[in-house]
C-alpha cells in the first residue's frame, strides 16, 4: 500500500495513472481490508481528483469513490463528513469530461452518483441543491451529445426519486419545473421507444409530481402553463401541454377542484393550428380520462366531436384514436348519442388505415363495445367479420401486436353483446388462441388467456370442455422462467424478491439521516433485472388471473385442477414483481370465493363471533391457503397487492393484527372472521372488532 501511495503523488503522470488505477481495482474487490485505510484514502484522493495532468487520474479517483461509498455506514461520522467534502469536487471532475465528450468517462460518471443516491447513508444529502442545479445544466446544454443529456436526465430523476426528502425540504420543485420545460420544447424523434432529452423532461417531470406533495408542484407547473401556452412558439405550447398530462397522475386531487379551468387548455389544444399541439393535447386528455375520469366523461358533447375530427385527419389520427379509446372507456351510457358515426368511421379507418393506426382503432372498437354494452349489437355482425380477419396475421411485429388487440376486442365485443350472439363464432376463435398459444409470442398468449377468461365468464358451464386444454397452458405459464438463464443461482442464495426489496431500500422517505438497513449488492441487482424478461412476467400475471376466473366460471368443472393450481398460485407469492404477487393473491381469494359459493352456505350472521362455520371441505381449504397468505402479507412491501383484501385491509393494517398479540382460539378466529367479512361484504363493518 505505501508504494501505491507513493505511485499516486508522483510527479510522472504514468505513475499516478497506474497506481490510481490499481487502488481503484483493489477497492472492486477486497475492500473490506481497506477500512484502516480509509483517512489516507480521503487525503490521496482529495488531491487526484484536482490532478492538473490527467482527466484519467480524475476519473479514477472518481470511481474509486463510488466503491468507498458502498462501505460507508451512518455511523461512520467521520468518514461521512469527508466524502462530502469532495461533492463539489467530484462534480468538477465529471463537468470537465463533459467539456471534453469524453463519453465513457460521463458514463462512468453518472453511474457514481446514480450509487451514491441510492445508498442510505447521508453522502449526497448537504450537496441536493447542486446537484439539482448541475444535472439540470447538463440536460439543458443542446451544445453537447444528446446521449449525456439523456444521462444527466436520469440522474436528475434519481434524485427525485431517492433524495425526494431533501428536495421538498430545499423548495426545489420550482426550479426543476422551470428547467425542464425548456427542453421539453425540443422536437422528439420518431421512434416512440428511443429516448430524447424531452421524452426524458416529461418522465422527471412524472417522477417529481408523484413522489412531492402537489402543492409544491402544480403550482409552479400552473404558472408556467399560462405562460407557455399563451407563446407563439408551437413547441413550448406543446411542452406545456404534454407537462399537464403527466403531471395529472400524481397531482389528480389537488387539480380536481379547479379542473374546469384547466378546460380551456385542453380544448385549445385540441383545436391548435399546430399538429404538434393538437397531438399533445391528444395526450394530455388520455392521461386525465385515466385519473379525473368523472370530470372528462362530463365534457363529451365538446369533446367527442373534436376527436372525431381528429381521427379522420391522417395528421393527428394515431394520437387521437388513442385518446378516443381511453375516453370511450369512461362515457358510460351517453356513448349511444355517439355510436352511429362514432362506428361509421372507426370502422373505416379499420378497412384503410395503416397498421399502427389499425391498432389503436381496434382498441378504440372494444372500448366502445364496452361502454354500450348491449346496445353495441346493431353493430356486431359489420365490426365482427372485419376483426376476425386479423386473428389469423402471422407477419410484421406491428401486425401481430394487431392480432392481440384484434383478441382483445373480440372478446369485450362478446361480453357486451352476449352468448347467443357470439356463438358462431365460438368455436373458431377458440381453436385461434389455442393456435396462438404455440407461436413465440408473450402478447399473443396473454391476449389468448385474457380471451379463455373473458369466454369463460360469458358462456360458463359451457367452456368446461376447453379447460383440459386451458389449464395445462396457464399453469406451464406460470412456471416459466422470465431469464434467459437460472441467474438467480448466481446471486449467492438471494431469492429474486431478496434483490428486488435491497434494490426498494435505495428510496429512503424517512430523509437521509436514518439507519442504514441491509447493505445493496449494486451489482447482484445488475446482473438479475438486466437478464428479466419482463414481457414474460406480465404473461405469468395474466395466467394467474385467469385461473381464478375460470373456476370462478366454470364452477365444479374445474375440481380436478384446483390442487395442482392452488400450488402454482401459492409458489407465485414470494415472486419479486408485484403484479404477479397480486394476480395470486386475487386468484387464491376467487378460489376460497368460489368453493365457499359451491359448498351452499347458511346466510351469513354479522357479529364479533363466528356463528356460521365453513363447511368442512372449505375450512379444509382455507387452512391450506390462508397461512401462507398471512405470511406473505407479513412481508410485503406493496400492500396494493392485497386490494382483494379491500374491506378488511384497514384490520390487516392495525398495529394489533400480529399473531403474537393473539393466543389460543383467537390466533384462527381472528383471520376466519376478516374471510367471513370478505365472503360476504356489507357497506359497514363497524361490527367487527379486534381484541385489544
Amino acid at each position: 500500500m505505501p508504494t501505491l501511495y507513493q505511485g499516486a503523488s508522483s510527479s510522472e503522470v504514468v505513475q499516478r495513472e497506474i497506481s490510481i488505477y490499481v487502488l481503484y481495482s483493489l477497492l472492486d474487490t477486497v475492500v473490506d481490508t481497506f477500512e484502516s485505510h480509509l483517512k489516507t484514502l480521503f487525503e490521496l484522493f482529495s488531491k487526484s481528483l484536482l490532478d492538473p495532468q490527467s482527466g484519467e487520474v480524475r476519473m479514477t479517483t472518481l470511481r474509486a469513490l463510488a466503491k468507498v461509498a458502498e462501505y460507508i455506514t451512518t455511523e461512520d461520522k467521520h468518514d461521512i463528513k469527508a466524502f462530502q467534502d469532495l461533492i463539489v469536487p467530484m462534480l468538477n471532475v465529471l463537468q470537465q469530461a463533459i467539456n471534453d465528450e469524453d463519453h465513457d468517462g460521463v458514463k462512468h460518471g453518472y453511474d457514481v452518483f446514480e450509487t451514491l443516491l441510492i445508498l442510505d447513508t447521508p453522502l449526497v444529502s448537504k450537496h441536493v441543491a447542486e446537484l439539482v442545479q448541475f444535472f439540470l445544466g447538463a440536460a439543458a446544454n443542446t451544445e453537447v451529445d444528446e446521449s449525456m443529456r439523456c444521462g444527466a436526465l436520469n440522474v436528475l430523476a434519481w434524485i427525485v426519486r431517492y433524495k425526494k426528502s431533501k428536495v421538498q425540504a430545499l423548495g426545489l420543485a420550482k426550479p426543476i419545473v422551470e428547467g425542464l420545460l425548456p427542453i421539453g420544447c425540443e422536437e422528439d424523434p420518431e421512434d416512440v421507444d428511443e429516448d430524447s432529452p424531452s421524452r426524458l423532461a416529461f418522465r422527471c417531470l412524472d417522477s417529481l409530481s408523484q413522489s412531492l406533495p402537489p402543492q409544491q408542484v402544480f403550482p409552479v407547473l400552473s404558472q408556467q402553463l399560462q405562460a407557455y401556452m399563451s407563446s407563439a412558439n408551437p413547441a413550448m405550447r406543446k411542452s406545456a401541454l404534454m407537462a399537464f398530462g403527466v403531471s395529472v397522475e400524481g397531482c389528480s386531487e389537488y387539480i380536481r377542484p379547479h379542473v374546469d379551468q384547466l378546460w380551456p387548455v385542453i380544448e385549445g389544444g385540441l383545436r391548435d393550428s399546430e399538429v404538434v399541439v393538437r397531438k399533445a393535447a391528444c395526450i394530455a386528455l388520455g392521461c386525465m380520462c385515466e385519473w379525473l375520469s368523472e370530470e372528462c366523461a362530463t365534457r363529451h358533447a365538446t369533446i367527442v366531436p373534436i376527436l372525431f375530427d381528429l381521427i379522420v385527419d391522417p395528421s393527428t389520427q394515431k394520437n387521437a384514436c388513442t385518446c378516443l379509446d381511453s375516453y370511450l372507456e369512461i362515457l358510460g351510457d351517453d356513448i349511444v348519442n355517439y355510436l352511429p358515426l362514432l362506428m361509421e368511421r372507426l370502422l373505416v379507418l379499420l378497412e384503410s388505415g395503416p397498421v399502427k393506426v389499425k391498432i389503436t382503432v381496434t382498441g378504440a372498437i372494444g372500448s366502445a363495445a364496452h361502454a354500450a354494452k348491449d346496445k353495441f349489437r346493431p353493430y356486431f355482425d359489420e365490426t365482427i367479420k372485419r376483426l376476425v380477419q386479423l386473428i389469423g396475421l402471422t407477419g410484421s411485429e406491428d401486425e401481430m401486436d394487431l392480432r392481440g388487440v384484434a383478441t382483445d376486442t373480440i372478446g369485450t365485443i362478446a361480453e357486451a353483446v352476449g352468448a347467443e350472439l357470439f356463438r358462431p363464432y365460438f368455436q373458431d376463435m377458440m381453436k385461434a388462441s389455442f393456435e396462438a398459444l404455440t407461436m413465440d409470442n408473450t402478447r399473443l398468449r396473454e391476449s389468448s388467456f385474457i380471451f379463455f377468461g373473458v369466454m369463460a365468464q360469458v358462456f360458463e358451464g359451457e367452456f368446461a370442455v376447453y379447460l383440459p386444454q386451458c389449464v395445462p397452458a396457464l399453469v406451464a405459464s406460470c412456471q416459466q422462467s422470465e431469464s434467459s438463464d437460472e441467474f438467480l443461482e448466481e446471486l449467492d442464495g438471494a431469492t429474486a424478491r431478496d434483490a428486488a426489496s435491497a434494490f426498494a431500500t435505495g428510496a429512503n422517505d424517512k430523509g437521509d439521516e436514518e439507519d442504514l438497513e441491509e447493505e445493496t449488492d449494486l451489482d447482484a441487482l445488475e446482473a438479475m433485472f438486466s437478464k428479466v424478461n419482463s414481457a414474460v412476467a406480465i404473461e405469468k400475471e395474466v395466467a394467474a388471473d385467469t385461473i381464478g376466473e375460470l373456476f370462478n366460471a366454470t364452477k365444479g368443472s374445474f375440481l380436478p385442477y384446483i390442487e395442482e393450481c392452488i400450488q402454482v398460485l401459492i409458489d407465485l407469492l414470494d415472486h419479486y414483481y408485484e403484479g404477479i404477487r397480486k394476480s395470486a393473491v386475487g386468484a387464491l381469494f376467487q378460489f376460497i370465493k368460489t368453493f365457499y359459493e359451491l359448498s351452499g352456505p347458511t346466510e351469513w350472521v354479522p357479529g364479533a363471533q363466528v356463528k356460521v362455520p365453513f363447511h368442512a371441505d372449505v375450512k379444509k381449504l382455507v387452512d391450506h391457503i390462508l397461512p401462507h397468505l398471512l405470511e406473505a402479507w407479513k412481508t410485503e412491501d406493496d400492500k396494493c397487492v392485497y386490494f382483494p383484501l379491500s374491506p378488511t385491509q384497514h384490520h390487516l393494517d392495525d398495529e394489533n393484527f400480529n399473531s403474537a398479540h393473539f393466543e389460543g382460539p383467537a390466533k384462527t378466529e381472528v383471520p376466519l372472521r376478516l374471510l367471513y367479512i370478505f365472503l360476504n361484504p356489507t357497506p359497514s363493518h363497524t361490527h367487527f372488532l379486534l381484541p385489544r
